[in-house]
């Protein structure tokens, strides 16, 4: 818990975020690129699937990782070293570039719901010379009929898509049996909504979850690690 506290929590800008922030920069920046799909997750208005246009520029400068968040990540895998990583939720692949930038030999498996977005982040890895799986589709389907979570056996699982409580709880129901001993699953927007909130007081709850840490944007959670249950509260962490 010390070394976490000392190593990840406070913020320290890297060589690597500079860069993913210089391509953030280009995007929000760039012409109007125009995407439609569907919206599978939570939306404005809680309304579930519609058909919707955002440009690019729209995305990189509201929706994306922010660089105190990514650059946490980036420190977390850099730490950590997770070998079999999933995420949910690629978006433009900001978040997915923090975490790849400081991953070595893994294997690095990022779902998302739109094509026309997931396209988008492909040419934003290949900037970088970097080549994740990015598999399309609604969350529960990918891993009911695609991945096998019981031969992947993750060791880190960052969840950012569909925050509404029924979903994020059935994910880490979902994936709960199958993450190896000591892993790391890192909820994003803990306090995005209320639902979010009881969602993330549950998982807190939950004897598995021997040691979290509430960092009020995200919520990060070590899975049966042999120690006393602790849940740590950093107030002055919030961007």
């Amino acid at each position: 818990m010390h070394s976490f506290l000392q190593q990840i929590i406070p913020h320290q800008p890297s060589e690597w975020g500079a860069k993913v922030e210089t391509l953030r920069k280009g995007l929000a920046s760039a012409g109007e690129r125009i995407l439609t799909f569907e919206d599978l997750g939570a939306g404005s208005d809680n309304s579930g699937s519609r058909t919707i246009q955002r440009s690019v520029a729209y995305l990189a400068k509201l929706s994306a990782r922010h660089r105190k968040e990514g650059e946490l990540l980036y420190r977390l895998c850099l730490n950590y070293q997770p070998k079999r990583c999933l995420e949910f939720g690629t978006n433009l692949g900001i978040s997915s570039l923090y975490q790849l930038g400081a991953l070595t030999n893994s294997r690095f498996v990022s779902m998302e719901g739109a094509e026309p977005i997931a396209e988008v982040a492909r040419e934003n890895f290949k900037q970088f010379g970097l080549e994740p799986e990015v598999w399309v589709g609604e969350f529960s389907f990918l891993l009911e009929e695609r991945l096998d979570l019981a031969a992947y056996r993750p060791d880190y699982v960052f969840v950012d898509g569909n925050h509404r409580y029924e979903p994020t709880i059935a994910y880490f129901k979902k994936l709960l049996p199958h993450i190896q001993d000591g892993g790391i699953i890192v909820f994003d927007d803990i306090n995005w909504s209320k639902e979010m909130q009881n969602a993330w007081q549950e998982i807190v709850a939950h004897p598995a979850v021997t040691l979290s840490f509430d960092l009020y944007v995200m919520g990060i959670c070590f899975i049966r690690r042999p120690e006393e249950k602790q849940h740590i509260l950093t107030p002055y962490w919030p961007l």
